[in-house]
């Protein structure tokens, strides 16, 4: 395989994983057939960063306009779910009324203590720390998803990420993480969101949860663990 066919494939997946992961008007490769969908688990991580920068920019943007804090990142998480269809809430909720159509009072108090916590971390933090906590907070949460992939019971017949899409998106998790926060609060977030999302996962699946949602409850579980460990670091 050329060096141009490897970078070709990059690209692929990234646009894969943008269609996968966001409602942007993201056309898929090959004429609207990826021929690797699973493989672009591995750059997961990228576009939880992107996710995270753009709710980032939209909350400074709010606040420079003197929009109150509370007001602001309300609008600012709701921007994040207009982003991504608002699919990882709705799997959390699911998760939480153990697979029922409608939205019934365990996945609704599930959503007001995730949604709860996240507005509570983002205007506890210094209006400095609000990018990078957001972008590290988005990126390690989609991190773990092809590795618990692999791992969670499934259909047989469905094709699970190889062991270099977990090592690769588990690499860019970090990679990012330690560009943006200092070594120790870096592996500190990372082992949070491990830890979230595993255990967040293992609960969903024992519950009778369907793989996706028990991924899309492990997203959220990771995502709020990581916002709560770097704000309990800048309060120090």
């Amino acid at each position: 395989m050329s060096a141009f066919s490897g970078l070709t494939d990059w690209f692929d997946d990234l646009r894969t994983a943008l269609a996968v992961l966001t409602r942007l008007p993201m056309p898929h490769p090959d004429a609207g057939h990826a021929q690797h969908p699973v493989r672009a688990g591995r750059v997961f991580p990228l576009v939880g960063a992107l996710i995270g920068g753009i709710v980032g920019v939209v909350y400074d943007a709010l606040l420079n306009f003197t929009v109150p804090d509370l007001a602001a990142a309300s609008l600012a998480l709701g921007a994040g779910c207009v982003l991504t269809g608002a699919m990882y809430e709705r799997g959390l909720a699911a998760t939480a009324d153990q697979g029922q159509t409608t939205l019934g009072t365990a996945g609704l108090m599930a959503l007001l203590v995730a949604f709860g916590a996240k507005l509570g971390v983002l205007t506890s933090l210094p209006i400095h720390g609000t990018l990078a906590t957001l972008v590290t907070a988005h990126t390690l949460a989609r991190m773990p998803l092809p590795a618990l992939a692999a791992w969670l019971p499934g259909d047989d017949s469905a094709e699970v990420p190889a062991p270099d899409v977990v090592v690769a998106s588990l690499a860019f998790g970090a990679l990012i993480a330690l560009l943006l926060l200092p070594f120790g609060p870096a592996l500190t977030a990372l082992i949070a969101a491990l830890l979230a999302a595993t255990g967040a996962a293992w609960w969903a699946r024992r519950t009778g949860a369907r793989p996706e949602d028990a991924l899309a409850a492990a997203e959220q579980a990771a995502e709020i663990a990581v916002m709560l460990t770097v704000v309990a670091i800048w309060s120090e």
